[in-house]
């Protein structure tokens, strides 16, 4: 597994070099909230997140961001076993540079969460919509920031047959974090 990811990584790099693109490496922490119905349960959750964002920039400005955020600590979680929070978002978007050294990237994508449960795997899926501004102090370095909308929707599995049961809930996120333009 982690050297098929490596594998995939450095076959981004050469793709984001060989159009002459940017490939923007970003690993974040921050804040983020869930909060809304899952299976059945009321979720209330803060959560401080770790997070790996690679972004590929065309020189045109067209942008593609892969984000990732892993929870470190979930507090008010009212479910026992019923949800694992790791989450993944595909955003398509724009970079708009604001002038030399900072630019504004905003965009919209799809995002999967796994949930577990004792009784079954689903995946919930929603639509981030996603901002984040970059800084950076030399060519290469620099800092940025990011918050992170996605309402999520999904039915639940074991009524698919019967009528359904949809539920809903909300992500929040908001980064911060070093970037490494290469």
């Amino acid at each position: 597994m982690k050297k098929k990811t490596i594998i995939v990584i450095i076959l981004f790099v050469m793709v984001s070099v060989a159009s002459f693109a940017e490939f923007v490496v970003s690993p974040k922490i921050g804040y983020e909230y869930k909060g809304g119905k899952v299976l059945g349960f009321a979720v209330d959750a803060n959560m401080f997140d770790i997070s790996a964002d690679l972004m590929y920039k065309h020189s045109s400005g067209i942008t593609v961001m892969f984000n990732n955020n892993l929870p470190l600590y979930e507090e008010n979680l009212d479910i026992d076993d019923v949800v694992k929070f790791y989450n993944m978002h595909l955003i398509f978007g724009y970079t708009y540079r604001i002038f030399k050294g900072f630019s504004l990237t905003a965009g919209i994508g799809i995002s999967a969460f796994p949930v577990l449960s004792s009784d079954f795997e689903t995946p919930i899926m929603g639509m981030p919509l996603h901002i984040e501004g970059q800084y950076y102090f030399t060519r290469i370095i620099g800092v940025s920031a990011a918050l992170t909308y996605a309402p999520t929707f999904y039915k639940n599995p074991t009524s698919f047959f019967g009528g359904g049961d949809v539920s809903t809930f909300h992500q929040v996120v908001l980064k911060f974090g070093p970037t490494f333009k290469f």
